[in-house]
């Protein structure tokens, strides 16, 4: 169950490649290849989030706002965004991670 949030698309940001060992069923240590996208967005009405999932080892997640100068000190990822968000780049920005 979740609140749709309505924003509006400022720009793209940053591009995440991550490459990490992940599982796929009973198969453990893929190579995988992430590549995410972000967008610097605006909102338009309410900021509420009411948002709760299961990962796919089906652990809980939640949607919450957290607040960027306090980003370090919660288990969040990406991890880059703690001190990214305080000085947002003027152009999109590549950024590479390797999980071992």
């Amino acid at each position: 169950m979740f609140n749709l949030l309505h924003y509006d698309t400022d720009r793209l940001i940053f591009i995440h490649e991550n490459f990490f060992k992940g599982k796929c069923g009973s198969i453990d240590g893929l190579e995988c290849h992430e590549v995410t996208l972000y967008f610097l967005m605006k909102p338009r009405g309410t900021q509420q989030l009411d948002c709760h999932g299961l990962t796919s080892e089906g652990f809980e997640e939640k949607m919450v706002w957290l607040p960027i100068d306090k980003y370090d000190t919660y288990f969040a990822y990406p991890e880059f965004f703690g001190e990214k968000l305080k000085n947002l780049p003027d152009s999109v920005e590549h950024i590479v991670t390797i999980e071992d």
